[in-house]
């Protein structure tokens, strides 16, 4: 992903607006780019500091950022993780199709 691409997602991330493969390559690019990271940052930043600053609400930003990438980071890993699960099933019923359809013609022939 190039930097220009990353920093049109940036407000669709702090909105929670991105999902699947491109939340994937907006968090990858980010973890590597410290500029996007930083652009990224000062946005969320500057967008929740003034939303909390309206309502009078006390705020941790940097830690809440933080955390927010985290449970993007570990929403990925268990996105990852079933879909290695969704083909392996996917290849075993396949496999188990065909077993199947096999035994039919070798008993049919058989008989």
């Amino acid at each position: 992903m190039k930097c220009q691409d990353a920093e049109q997602m940036i407000q669709n991330f702090i909105n929670d607006d991105l999902t699947g493969e491109p939340l994937a390559n907006f968090v990858r690019h980010i973890d590597h780019c410290h500029s996007c990271y930083e652009e990224m940052e000062t946005s969320y930043l500057l967008k929740e500091a003034l939303s909390r600053l309206e309502n009078g609400e006390t705020f941790d930003l940097q830690g809440e950022l933080t955390n927010k990438l985290s449970n993007m980071r570990e929403c990925l890993e268990v996105h990852q993780i079933l879909t290695i699960v969704r083909r392996t099933i996917s290849i075993m019923a396949a496999i188990l199709l065909v077993m199947s359809g096999l035994y039919i013609l070798y008993t049919f022939y058989l008989l």
